[in-house]
């Protein structure tokens, strides 16, 4: 059964609000994994295990945008998904689910949850 439109845009609202807080969580992981780069390669001092600290805490920053990223591919392309090529996503989500599943995900991220979030091309009003 579809989902009423505004009921829709206003849960959509909310999981694009919270990739953009992962987002920033994510970009602070990857500056814990830059220090421990720096720490570990290229001062070769390792403080009391402080840089695989950074490291072990900027992996699990990142990690929450990439399993919600994951998660909101899916679940935009069965709820809110606009296009033509309904059945080809599917087909392509199916065959993929392995190794290139997150290939697929960023793809369609750009294709149609991107332009959702700034209600542009076919997603806007």
């Amino acid at each position: 059964m579809p989902m009423d439109k505004e009921i829709s845009d206003l849960i959509y609202s909310d999981r694009f609000k919270l990739v953009k807080k992962l987002f920033w969580l994510a970009i602070l992981g990857l500056l814990l994994l830059a220090s421990f780069f720096v720490f570990d390669r290229i001062i070769k001092n390792n403080i009391n295990g402080l840089a695989n600290i950074f490291a072990v805490l900027g992996i699990l920053l990142i990690l929450p945008l990439l399993v919600y990223s994951q998660f909101l591919a899916f679940v935009h392309w069965k709820e809110r998904y606009r296009g033509d090529n309904s059945d080809g996503w599917v087909i392509l989500f199916v065959i993929f689910s392995g190794n290139l599943w997150f290939a697929v995900a960023v793809f369609y991220y750009f294709m149609h949850v991107f332009p959702d979030m700034k209600k542009k091309g076919i997603y806007k009003e």
